[in-house]
């Protein structure tokens, strides 16, 4: 499961014709961290900075992130964190230029990067919420995968 990725470059979103992104964000992002996600309102795309974990409605810090910045698909509506996102259709995509996933070469984790042959972004569903904590709003997400140990 993705732990870390970079999002999409300032040419790459110029290549897909797509909105400016109006706030900044770091090269390589992590758990915790800020970044861009892109979702269809009612004015159209729109992005929102969030943080890179989702905080569902009930927690009370922003620990519970550190656990929840991937949602499995086949879960969404069993798990307590993802639950209301989820019936709320809260989704959206996070725009990536590459993604890194751990593959175990005797017993060891190596870092093995993720990316499109041909260099351009692409696009991760996600899931979103929006909570107050301590009186201070925060924005989460996170990616949404799949079982993936099935598909060869």
């Amino acid at each position: 499961m993705c732990a870390n990725f970079k999002p999409l470059t300032l040419v790459q979103l110029q290549a897909l014709n797509l909105p400016p992104i109006p706030f900044e964000y770091i090269e390589e992002v992590y758990p915790a961290y800020k970044l861009p996600l892109l979702f269809k309102s009612q004015q159209g795309l729109e992005w929102r900075e969030v943080m890179f974990g989702l905080i569902p409605k009930w927690a009370t810090d922003l620990a519970v992130g550190k656990k929840t910045y991937n949602a499995r698909s086949e879960t969404l509506l069993q798990r307590s964190s993802f639950f209301e996102a989820a019936t709320k259709c809260n989704f959206g995509v996070i725009p990536v230029t590459e993604f890194y996933e751990a593959k175990y070469i005797d017993g060891k984790p190596q870092r093995w990067c993720v990316r499109r042959k041909d260099g351009q972004a692409f696009f991760i569903a996600a899931i979103y919420e929006i909570c107050r904590i301590n009186g201070d709003i925060i924005r989460s997400a996170a990616m949404i995968t799949m079982d993936a140990s099935h598909h060869c």
